[in-house]
């Protein structure tokens, strides 16, 4: 309640006290759900970012050697790779689908060499099974970041779930 409220209800206009008091508050109201809206908006802003963010950072493409994991997510580079490389490759995706694959050597590793002079030097050496290639990784935790938000958009503003998509539908 305001000065004016106060001061029209001590002088006896209480009709215009509680008329004043009623428009106060109206005003008060609607400020208030404006607030709420906006924040609303930053929050729905926010989520459906994230959604986006995290839905680009799930999956990805990248060239190189053979990171690792289901072989079938590698393709071999088919003007760098040797015609024994390919074939590695395709027998490692079968055995994949038959439920025996076993991970080969790969990544960066410390090499040793013996020199000629009988010394011994240590470098880097790459070993790439299947050659280089293009692969797809996936990042399990920027999948669960996504669905999270994916979750809370639509329990919340009941926008749609969209796990493969960071769109608004």
């Amino acid at each position: 309640m305001s000065h004016v409220s106060r001061l029209l209800r001590r002088v006896g206009l209480k009709r215009w006290a509680n008329w004043l008091f009623r428009r106060e508050c109206a005003r008060s109201d609607r400020r208030f759900r404006q607030e709420i809206a906006q924040r609303d908006q930053r929050w729905f802003n926010s989520l459906t970012e994230m959604r986006t963010i995290f839905t680009e950072e799930a999956e990805g493409v990248s060239y190189g050697g053979y990171p690792g994991g289901d072989p079938r997510d590698f393709t071999p580079d088919g003007e760098c790779c040797t015609p024994e490389e390919i074939a590695a490759h395709k027998a490692a995706c079968e055995a994949w689908e038959r439920g025996d694959f076993t991970e080969p050597r790969h990544g960066r590793h410390a090499v040793e060499i013996a020199l000629k002079d009988g010394t011994k030097a240590v470098g880097h050496g790459c070993i790439n099974p299947y050659g280089i290639g293009v692969y797809t990784y996936h990042n399990e935790e920027s999948a669960r970041a996504r669905d999270a938000a994916a979750l809370l958009l639509g329990y919340v503003f009941g926008e749609p779930a969209g796990r493969d998509t960071g769109e608004q539908k």
